[in-house]
């Protein structure tokens, strides 16, 4: 139990910190000095009463729904949870959720969170994580997705 309360407590604090830090992920020192003081940012921005995660939070999120369905799957089968797939039909999910709307008929997605309306949000991902998925997500170092040098 206290192995999955430090997981609990890992993804809980990104997810704190990467909202109070969304307001101001492109903004220079020089803009959030002028903006929020000496100290800089110290209170979440509210849209509507609520802070608002990055497309860091979402994938993170989309991560841990892949490891658990891979974990799961292999439990269920008797056999070594294959990962990678389970990860990349998590994260082919995520990319719906920034390029549709919600529709509560999702058509067999792998991850409960694409059930979630709050997650269909264009939170600013890279161009070279949307291409990669884009083309079904998998590349690898001999046959890269795309040519992009972004992370």
């Amino acid at each position: 139990m206290r192995e999955l309360d430090t997981f609990r407590g890992c993804l809980i604090g990104g997810a704190a910190g990467d909202a109070l830090g969304y307001e101001i992920e492109f903004k220079n020192e020089k803009q959030i000095f002028s903006r929020y003081g000496d100290r800089g940012i110290t209170e979440y921005a509210l849209y509507q009463g609520k802070a608002l995660i990055s497309d860091d939070t979402q994938m993170t999120m989309f991560t841990a729904t892949g490891l658990l369905t891979g974990s799961t799957q292999g439990q269920l089968n008797g056999k070594a949870p294959d990962y990678h797939a389970s990860i990349r039909k998590s994260y082919l999910d995520w990319l719906r959720t920034q390029t549709e709307r919600f529709s509560s008929s999702q058509t067999e997605p792998c991850s409960w969170l694409i059930r979630l309306p709050e997650m269909f949000s264009c939170r600013a991902p890279g161009n070279t994580c949307l291409m990669a998925l884009e083309k079904g997500g998998r590349g690898t170092l001999d046959l890269p997705a795309n040519t992009s040098k972004g992370c």
